[in-house]
């Protein structure tokens, strides 16, 4: 071998050596950046284990990593850990030379880490801290909007929602009427029973086909109905009245009545709308109507949802029971036969035969509508038990909450 060649080789060595020592040995920066690459991927891939080993690979050959550090804490959180997590997170918010991207991602784990720890309010000061910085963060808006309803602050959830809204630029109003009428109940829980009218009546405005808003503002009016007449009935319980007492309890009395009567066409309206949950408001027309004297207008009430739905077997057997309690026997029995002909598995159906069964002195029929009866009423217990379908628009909220958000169903 010629000497030229054997300085060329000689020097091919050195250069490969050198070229190793500073690119692909262990803990060069070349070796770390391709090890935070696999790490993600492994991160990703939810092999958690493996992920950790090649984040505290690297912190521990490189301390200035910031995110390699971040993402040994979101490892750490993930694994069930978020306390450990928080501490090596919160560690990182004295370092002095951090980008803003950096800043934003441990923003994002310091407000996961207290989410895990149920600490709802430094979750939400830590995503407020990425709006600092990114305004228009998508991350920082959903998980803003799940954190408020978590705390059932729907007023808050709501401006971010519209602020998420404005930001993706889609407009989904049926959602943004959903959140109003959370509002609206949030209020009437509360017996704020005008500001929650308002709500739900802005939710209307916002979305028209919200049945459900129907259905609540007859509830706030039934409930302060209700109130009202309590405290007529206390001053009534009362030996002796003053003057203003008793003017008091025909003030009551009288707003007790007016509630009353505003509930019930709220109420119509929802069965009108929804004529498959009729049954959540039909006792409530019912015993209210009673309450005002006004039974006769039952029959009316009735009729009218059956003329927008015919096949309504709740209403039609409301309607036999009646036709029952107006001695109007045969008309009711011949309905209620009608009505379990149509649907064989109808509770409400089932009990009013059942009832009308009494009155026939047929003990076995009876004894029959009895067990029939039992067998329904367990065969829908255990479909409540064993059903993971989603109904009903509070439900439809939860599935449908901005991308991006963890929502409990």
């Amino acid at each position: 071998m010629n000497t030229p060649l054997l300085i060329l080789l000689v020097l091919i060595a050195i250069g490969g050596g050198v070229y190793y020592y500073i690119s692909l040995r262990p803990g060069s920066k070349s070796s770390l950046k391709e090890s935070y690459s696999e790490g993600l991927d492994l991160l990703v891939s939810g092999q958690r284990k493996e992920a950790y080993q090649h984040f505290k690979t690297i912190v521990q050959h490189d301390t200035n990593n910031v995110k390699a550090y971040i993402k040994l804490g979101q490892v750490i959180r993930e694994g069930g850990n978020p306390t450990q997590a928080l501490k090596i997170h919160k560690n990182l918010t004295i370092r002095s030379k951090i980008t803003t991207f950096e800043k934003i991602e441990l923003h994002k784990n310091l407000s996961l880490d207290y989410a895990d720890l149920g600490n709802l309010e430094n979750a939400i000061s830590e995503a407020e801290n990425i709006l600092n910085l990114n305004k228009t963060s998508e991350w920082a808006l959903s998980h803003l909007i799940d954190f408020y309803k978590k705390k059932e602050n729907w007023g808050k959830a709501s401006e971010y929602l519209h602020q998420y809204q404005e930001v993706t630029k889609t407009q989904d109003s049926h959602l943004v009427g959903l959140y109003k009428i959370q509002e609206g109940r949030i209020a009437l829980k509360n017996k704020e029973f005008q500001k929650s009218r308002e709500l739900l009546e802005d939710s209307l405005k916002i979305d028209s086909d919200l049945s459900s808003g129907y259905l609540f503002l007859g509830n706030s009016f039934a409930d302060e109905s209700e109130i009202a007449y309590k405290k007529a009935m206390d001053i009534d319980d009362k030996e002796f009245q003053t003057q203003d007492e008793k003017q008091e309890y025909v003030e009551f009395v009288q707003l007790a009545k007016q509630q009353l009567a505003r509930a019930i066409p709220m109420w119509v309206q929802f069965t009108e709308r929804e004529s498959e949950q009729s049954w959540l408001v039909l006792p409530k027309i019912k015993d209210a109507l009673f309450a005002l004297n006004r039974f006769n207008e039952i029959e009316e009430v009735l009729k009218k949802i059956l003329k927008n739905d015919a096949d309504n077997v709740d209403a039609i057997s409301s309607l036999a029971d009646f036709y029952n309690q107006k001695g109007s026997r045969k008309e009711a029995i011949d309905m209620i036969s009608f009505a379990i002909e149509k649907e064989p598995d109808s509770l409400i159906a089932n009990v009013i035969r059942l009832k009308l069964s009494t009155y026939k002195g047929d003990l076995n029929e009876v004894r029959k509508d009895c067990d029939n009866l039992i067998s329904l009423f367990m065969k829908e217990v255990y479909q409540q038990m064993n059903s993971h379908n989603v109904k009903g628009d509070i439900d439809w909220l939860e599935k449908n909450s901005p991308k991006g958000t963890s929502i409990q169903a």
